[in-house]
């Protein structure tokens, strides 16, 4: 490598004969296999990272977190300088050719378009400590099919070592992983602006590419990234604020109480049913329910039994829980960086295009982990928390005439590899209670016969993804359950040595919610009003 910088430096015509070179390679179009492209990349990589220059960068662009994990986006960061006025594609480029390589950046990126570097946070290295003046990292590549057989990582070294490791244990030493990124999806689609659709995935509203190439367009797959990333906030995809969080302990397992939620932070309908007790948890036919009352204003409490559909609200995911401790290896490796991402999809018998309706939410790993003495399993991971730029996952409108008593949930932690596909298949209750106008009338069926209807739903998923369940939410099924007044005393919920904060007298007023579990997650959802 010093050789190859020497030789480039000789002369200018030495350096203009090595770019027409370079470009002539790329030209021949060379054909890989997503895996040999990334071990060509490895060696390339291995090279590099010799240099202090290179360390420079792969820590500065680490640290930018682009998609909120530590990783380095090949396709983002091609064209950026990282010395003396040349870009990093160009630098690759003159190190392939200088190890004899017959291939191109071009060849290797058209192979894995969502080619990324990962620095990843490891227990003796990470981007913000790297040392980039005297340490060279080992680099390995992220295999999904290894990991899923149970083989080692491969981790190499610039002196041809070779270390096996475990995707399931903690890694101690430094080392930088070849992967393609999971936060991530790109189209090679004409953009159509009133699109809601993208890659399988379903946003709220038309998706904006952050970067568009010759090739494609590359969107965040979970929608809320650019609105968290305006705020620029550290915790803000941590679920809880900094000085709050609390170490891991990996030997608590056993059961959990469902998540309490700052009152104030619920939809006013939903806080009005609940003071209203529009809400019978045997829910017997003819019964109000809260989303009777969010969704069409029946409200037995004055006498109104019937309303037409609102269509300002929304289901939304407003927390996400690890259920027990067990199941984290299950899903959760250093090579996958600090990011988990599921795939969450809403099934029903409504044959509207909206559904099936996948959406991907991604959040910190650690703090999804997070457990305490007052909860024995991790507490819920808040999507809602406003002043930390966290917003919670928008779904759809609960069309009661359409779509019945049931949405069903089904959730994957998204890895990329090949893709296959599965059936599910879902069923509700229908009811009749409706005029000619769509004015629904009486809670739940009413008085009205029923009618039972199913849907199937061939769904796309990922090889090296983990199937973490299903579960079932009900219109019968109510958002706050109680109320919980937090003095400062011992409760399952809310974490153990909270700051002392600038309460209200009498304490912070919260209401513990209902919960839907996959047996690995549970989930809280709740009708909220769509800005």
């Amino acid at each position: 490598m010093r050789k190859l910088f020497l030789l480039i430096s000789i002369t200018v015509v030495l350096f203009s004969c090595k770019k027409k070179e370079s470009v002539s390679n790329s030209k021949q179009n060379i054909q890989l296999s997503p895996k040999s492209a990334k071990e060509q990349f490895k060696l390339i990589v291995l090279e590099a990272v010799t240099q202090k220059e290179f360390r420079a960068f792969l820590k500065q662009e680490a640290s930018k977190q682009f998609n909120l994990d530590y990783d380095v986006f090949y396709p983002l960061v091609k064209t950026n300088i990282i010395t003396k006025g040349q870009n990093l594609q160009s630098y690759f480029n003159d190190i392939a050719k200088y190890l004899n390589l017959k291939v191109s950046m071009d060849d290797i990126e058209k192979s894995v378009p969502l080619l990324t570097i990962l620095v990843p946070e490891l227990t003796n290295f990470s981007a913000k400590e790297w040392d980039t003046e005297k340490l060279i990292p080992f680099v390995a590549i992220r295999n999904i099919t290894d990991k899923k057989n149970g083989y080692p990582l491969i981790a190499s070294s610039t002196k041809n070592e070779k270390v096996e490791l475990s995707y399931s244990q903690k890694i101690d030493i430094p080392l930088i992983i070849i992967k393609d990124n999971e936060g991530v999806i790109l189209t090679n689609e004409s953009y159509n602006f009133n699109t809601k659709k993208l890659a399988g995935y379903s946003f709220s509203n038309a998706p904006q590419p952050f970067l568009k190439t010759d090739l494609f367009s590359y969107y965040f797959a979970d929608e809320r990234i650019t609105t968290i990333k305006k705020h620029e906030t550290e915790s803000a995809l941590s679920g809880f604020s900094i000085s709050e969080n609390i170490p891991i302990n990996n030997r608590i397992l056993g059961g959990a109480c469902d998540r309490l939620g700052l009152y104030s932070t619920f939809d006013t309908k939903v806080v009005e049913a609940f003071e209203k007790n529009i809400y019978n948890p045997i829910c017997p036919e003819n019964t109000a329910t809260v989303r009777d009352y969010v969704y069409y204003g029946i409200d037995p409490t004055t006498g109104v039994n019937q309303g037409p559909l609102n269509y300002s609200y929304r289901e939304y995911i407003t927390s996400i829980k690890c259920d027990n401790l067990m199941n984290r290896h299950s899903f959760d490796d250093a090579t996958d960086g600090s990011i988990l991402d599921f795939d969450i999809t809403v099934l029903t018998v409504d044959n509207d295009p909206v559904f099936p309706l996948k959406k991907r939410l991604s959040l910190n790993k650690t703090n999804f982990f997070t457990t305490d003495a007052d909860n024995p399993t991790p507490l819920a991971y808040e999507l809602y928390e406003p002043l930390s730029g966290r917003y919670p996952l928008e779904l759809a409108v609960w069309n009661f005439k359409r779509q019945g008593d049931i949405w069903k949930f089904s959730v994957f932690e998204y890895d990329p590899s090949s893709v296959t596909t599965i059936s599910y298949t879902t069923s509700a209750t229908l009811g009749t209670n409706f005029s000619s106008g769509d004015e629904k009338e009486g809670g739940k069926f009413g008085t009205s016969t029923t009618n039972t209807a199913s849907a199937t739903y061939t769904l796309s998923i990922t090889n090296g993804s983990d199937d973490l369940g299903q579960a079932i939410l009900y219109w019968c099924d109510p958002v706050m359950k109680e109320v919980v007044i937090d003095r400062h005393q011992s409760v399952c919920g809310l974490r153990s040595l909270r700051r002392p904060p600038r309460d209200p007298i009498g304490g912070l007023k919260y209401a513990r919610t209902n919960e839907i579990s996959t047996g690995a997650i549970s989930l809280t959802i709740e009708p909220r009003f769509k800005p």
